[in-house]
């Protein structure tokens, strides 16, 4: 039986190097991400804030225009420069509060044991937020 043997000399060094191709994919997937994350952040022109009280309606507030308003009594919100935060609330874990200031459509803060909640509604919003096959 005959063997052959690889002879070592012979192997090739180009393994685990890029050719020219590869690394154009890869500049092209970065490109693409990079695009694609610049268009997520540009958002919608949010138009006001929503209020919500367990089942009650909304009541709505321009976000245009910087105040302070007591919710229910329950929580002060704040509107100011175009974002909205909660500043106070008797609740007693307050993580409404250090939630932090909301700025673009979509996004809200929730106040669980008051049952309240702010979000902000764009100009063009629909009901659906994405559709899953």
């Amino acid at each position: 039986m005959n063997r052959v043997i690889a002879d070592p000399s012979k192997r090739s060094d180009k393994k685990g190097r890029l050719k020219s191709g590869d690394l154009f994919i890869v500049c092209l997937i970065l490109l693409a991400a990079v695009v694609l994350f610049l268009l997520g952040l540009r958002g919608e022109a949010a138009a006001h804030v929503e209020v919500t009280v367990g089942s009650a309606p909304a009541e709505a507030f321009p976000l245009a225009k910087d105040g302070s308003y007591l919710i229910d009594g329950h929580l002060t919100v704040v509107i100011e420069s175009g974002s909205v935060r909660i500043e106070d609330a008797d609740c007693p874990d307050r993580f409404c509060v250090r939630t932090g200031a909301i700025r673009s459509s979509g996004q809200m803060l929730v106040c669980l044991p008051n049952q309240i909640v702010v979000r902000i509604v764009g100009t063009g919003e629909t009901e659906v937020d994405a559709v899953v096959y």
